[in-house]
């Protein structure tokens, strides 16, 4: 097949090449209308800009949008991560919302136009047709810290056994009243530990639905409110549970207010497991430690040899990192005999 140029498709379409290159350079000059044809033949022959057959420096980091993600703890590290393990590449980071654009070429002009030779996927919630032209796009995608089905390379922490564990050692301990406080189960991490720690009350006939509070305003969930209002609720219950497990770290601080707002004391009161570690902000819980920093190397590791591989059939990397359940002095046995 003869080299396509840009010429190619300005004769295709019936326009200036000037026009193909405003279209795909500075699409807000074009009608949308002529842009839809300029994009249906980019599709068509698979063009990508000879002017953008340089040396792809850098690394696309796409995200889910929301109000201070920026601050977020587990976002933040798993960027070091990422930059840790790039730089010693030499490679770029380019940070852009997932919802940019709505079909694979579209992303892939925007991508070879900033010289992205790779892709790092951050936290997609399940079942979101927003990734599916990211993921479109082939080997050069590394979904990190959430898992999708098929041929699709990814890196995650494990979470089911790791609430098992927890869960499993309030058990030993003697508690039988475990209240649980999460949110946003459109991650598939945080669906998993819902689902860990019903399937193992269930297991033991100490399920019970009251002791459950999960946010599902992402902004309240996000900001700690939600797990203020789950302390309160879950406290406040006739027989309120013996210890607690915090799904997450955004609603450690926002559980530990609201245990404070009802008089209470950890561990005297109320035992506490947090998943996620945050020793930093909130010394001596007991929590579950994500590699998180890890993690994110690991995505950059993983994104690399497959850049470095080119264009050859490679069988996807899926790694699901361990974690670790660090004891502190949160959690002791219960006052008094489960209820």
């Amino acid at each position: 097949m003869p080299k396509v140029s840009i010429y190619t498709i300005a004769k295709k379409v019936g326009v200036s090449p000037a026009t193909v290159s405003r279209a795909l350079n500075h699409p807000e000059q074009v009608s949308p209308e002529t842009r839809a044809k300029i994009l249906q033949a980019v599709e068509e022959y698979a063009f990508i800009p000879s002017i953008l057959a340089k040396r792809n420096d850098t690394i696309g980091i796409v995200y889910n949008w929301r109000e201070g993600i920026f601050r977020n703890y587990y976002f933040s590290r798993l960027l070091n991560g990422l930059s840790s393990e790039l730089q010693k590449f030499n490679y770029n980071m380019l940070l852009f919302a997932q919802d940019r654009f709505a079909s694979p070429q579209e992303w892939r002009t925007f991508l070879h136009q900033h010289h992205v030779g790779g892709i790092v996927l951050v936290t997609p919630p399940k079942d979101d047709p927003r990734i599916q032209p990211l993921l479109a796009l082939g080997r050069s995608v590394v979904v990190l810290g959430s898992r999708i089905e098929g041929d699709v390379h990814f890196v995650d922490c494990e979470n089911v056994q790791s609430t098992r564990t927890a869960m499993q050692y309030l058990f030993d301990l003697g508690h039988r009243a475990i209240g649980f406080i999460g949110g946003d189960l459109t991650q598939v991490d945080h669906a998993e530990r819902f689902e860990a720690y019903q399937s193992f009350l269930r297991e033991h006939g100490l399920f019970r639905e009251e002791y459950v509070h999960i946010t599902e305003d992402i902004h309240s969930f996000l900001s700690g409110q939600g797990g203020f209002e789950g302390a309160v609720k879950l406290l406040n219950l006739p027989l309120p549970p013996t210890a607690i497990f915090v799904a997450s770290g955004n609603c450690l601080l926002g559980v530990l207010r609201g245990i404070h707002n009802m008089a209470k004391r950890v561990p005297e009161d109320v035992s506490i497991i947090c998943f996620d570690d945050l020793e930093e902000i909130a010394p001596n819980i007991t929590s579950i430690r994500q590699p998180i920093e890890r993690m994110g190397r690991v995505a950059a590791e993983i994104l690399i040899r497959q850049m470095m591989k080119g264009d050859g059939v490679t069988k996807p990397e899926q790694k699901i990192l361990p974690c670790q359940l660090i004891l502190r002095e949160s959690v002791k046995s219960p006052p008094r005999e489960g209820r």
